[in-house]
């Protein structure tokens, strides 16, 4: 099905007040953004950069980091580089061995790269100093977390998926779908760079992305997704009260 169509200003209004709603951005706040060059974080680059020349926030820079787990990595960071060079932003770039991390610490590749890029992001943060860090996280992330959670098993704190915040960490694209920022992207004639890892079922997270939730819509409801993301507001708000 061709993706739904919304306008860039429709789009804009909706992640300033998800940002307003969840107190995300201080006022004269200093924004890094965290771009690996794939569609979600290269379509927040483009929206925090273009909606901060009408608020009252500032994009101070960019962050990538380089997992290392592929051949093309060399390639999303040059991607990276060119595009935070197009937009005037000043870029840091990390470089991680996740796949030696998550082997030593007998962890997951996802749990190995997550850890690096907290540790990256607050670094960087300190040197610029930022007030937060803005990820690509999506209401399709949202809704995949969830049930992956739900399937090990979690009470309302670990149901509420991702939250807005994590320390430093804001996540500004909570509420927008996945093919929204495809659409977006499109409308802004934006190229970005395909990871193939996401098309590995062999991890957990795709399996659910690939294989789960398309089974979901087709035999149960065709807006899954939205109802699991309101479902993971309503844990969090129960673990908050809680």
């Amino acid at each position: 099905a061709p993706a739904p169509h919304f306008s860039m200003t429709s789009l804009q209004e909706r992640v300033i007040r998800f940002v307003n709603r969840e107190s995300l951005i201080p006022e004269h706040g200093r924004v890094l953004v965290a771009l690996s060059g794939g569609s979600d974080s290269v379509a927040l680059t483009l929206l925090l950069h273009e909606i901060a020349s009408t608020t009252n926030f500032t994009v101070v820079g960019v962050v990538h980091l380089n997992h290392q787990l592929r051949q093309a990595s060399a390639d999303d960071e040059l991607f990276c580089r060119r595009l935070a060079k197009s937009l005037s932003l000043p870029i840091e770039v990390g470089r991680a061995d996740v796949r030696s991390r998550a082997k030593d610490e007998q962890i997951s590749l996802e749990e190995a790269g997550h850890l690096e890029r907290q540790t990256f992001f607050k670094r960087i943060a300190c040197k610029f100093r930022a007030d937060c860090v803005a990820t690509a996280h999506t209401r399709n992330d949202q809704a995949e977390t969830y049930l992956m959670r739900l399937i090990r098993g979690a009470g309302p704190q670990g149901l509420a998926g991702i939250w807005p915040r994590f320390g430093k960490v804001i996540r500004p694209l909570l509420n927008v779908s996945r093919a929204e920022l495809r659409n977006y992207l499109t409308c802004n004639h934006q190229s970005f760079r395909e990871d193939e890892t996401n098309n590995d079922v062999s991890i957990t997270r795709n399996r659910i992305r690939h294989e789960l939730l398309p089974f979901l819509e087709e035999r149960f409801s065709p807006g899954v997704i939205e109802v699991i993301a309101r479902q993971s507001v309503i844990a969090r708000n129960d673990s908050e009260w809680l």
